[in-house]
């Protein structure tokens, strides 16, 4: 089975053991805060496989990606392709069943597969997958929906995207919120030498969300990767970028928002494995009312990452109250010969007089704050890839843009 040849020849009993046992976090991965997110929210949702077969609660983002404009809609254990202009691109689905006999061997080539109770979860409870193989570049955006949760369950969603040689591709997701579930998604992206790829993530948090997206970048390969989080009850993003070929690179920017009593961890590093690699890491967020907001940048340049450029760079701005909004940078160097290995981390108040004086003249608070951060956002949004501006600015408007 593909689970035993994943585990060295552990069964499906011994695998359950292992994901009861070990932590969702460990204590030591922090300097600063003993959890990330409020892990017993996740407890709250156990898969069956009978939930495979019951209705699925799916959630409308509005008007602009609706099932008619999205290239690939993965819905709950399902998945339509509604355009036939990407036939650059081939599209494989595989159910549950499939994936644990293992038809899909390309799934769950992660380094850390075994080291957390929601990675071993995610795997345990697959409902389905997707394969996509990008042949040819393209000057369209790809677009990929995904979208639905189980009542009371834990939906389990994987995507598995290779980018062949030389190859430029545009990709946007649209993940959706689980509404009175939980659901994961793992994106698994392999760069083939010299692909290039543009990719943008909007992410809705919901009631309980738990998100990886890994890139691997062979020899000469680049990732521009921009991010938008809305937190929710307990919402968690973890991209890991991998540069393993020489000159490979990536340019990250992620933006985070939390509100009311939501609880947001976003995370971004990057493994420098080879000579000439790059990695820049610009991450920004927002927390107010009584949210959590917590921003993780690192980098780590390995031995023969000789030649070698990282830098860090997170910042926030607390709008006061009882939130909280945590900016970590770390940059780990392990060899003698890099370019540069840089780090920075700053918080900002918002000017209360100001919203003070916004709203003695008729704007209430949210309006107030639209005003207050409407330079902070556009920053974030000028430095996006002009293909993903319009749709970004979109989402941002309803809570920073007036």
């Amino acid at each position: 089975m593909f689970i035993r040849s994943l585990s060295k020849n552990l069964s499906l009993e011994d695998l359950r053991e292992l994901e009861r046992r070990i932590p969702y976090q460990k204590i030591y991965d922090s300097p600063t805060l003993k959890f990330y997110t409020n892990w017993s929210i996740y407890d709250r949702y156990i898969f069956s496989e009978d939930d495979l077969y019951k209705d699925l609660y799916v959630k409308s983002l509005g008007d602009l990606y609706e099932r008619a404009t999205a290239d690939i809609y993965y819905l709950g254990s399902k998945v339509e392709i509604l355009s036939n202009k990407n036939d650059h691109i081939d599209v494989r689905y595989y159910p549950r069943k499939e994936i644990l006999e293992g038809s899909a061997r390309e799934f769950f080539n992660i380094p850390d597969l075994f080291e957390s109770k929601m990675i071993l979860r995610h795997l345990l409870d697959i409902s389905s997958g997707l394969y996509i193989d990008i042949k040819d570049s393209s000057k369209d955006l790809l677009k990929i929906y995904v979208g639905g949760s189980f009542k009371n369950s834990h939906l389990s969603q994987h995507i598995y995207i290779r980018i062949r040689d030389g190859v430029k591709s545009k990709i946007l997701f649209i993940v959706d919120a689980p509404e009175d579930g939980m659901r994961t998604l793992f994106n698994e992206f392999n760069l083939e030498n010299n692909a290039e790829a543009t990719i943008g993530f909007i992410m809705f948090g919901g009631s309980a969300s738990y998100n990886r997206n890994y890139l691997s970048l062979d020899k000469g390969s680049s990732v521009r990767f921009f991010t938008v989080i809305f937190g929710g009850e307990a919402s968690t993003l973890i991209n890991s970028y991998y540069l393993n070929g020489e000159r490979s690179s990536i340019f990250s920017r992620s933006f985070t928002l939390s509100r009311g009593d939501e609880w947001v961890h976003n995370a971004e590093q990057a493994f420098l494995e080879n000579i000439d690699t790059e990695s820049r890491i610009f991450m920004r967020g927002v927390a107010y009312d009584d949210s959590k907001n917590i921003m993780r940048g690192y980098a780590k340049q390995s031995r023969d990452a000789r030649r070698s450029k990282a830098s860090v760079d997170v910042q926030g701005i607390n709008l006061g109250g009882r939130s909280l909004l945590v900016t970590a940078p770390f940059i780990e160097v392990l060899s003698g010969d890099v370019d540069e290995a840089s780090h920075s981390a700053s918080q900002y108040t918002l000017d209360l007089d100001a919203e003070f004086y916004l709203r003695s003249r008729g704007l209430d608070k949210d309006d107030a704050i639209k005003i207050l951060l409407k330079d902070y956002v556009e920053d974030y949004i000028s430095g996006v890839d002009e293909d993903l501006q319009k749709v970004f600015r979109e989402y941002l408007a309803n809570y920073f843009i007036s």
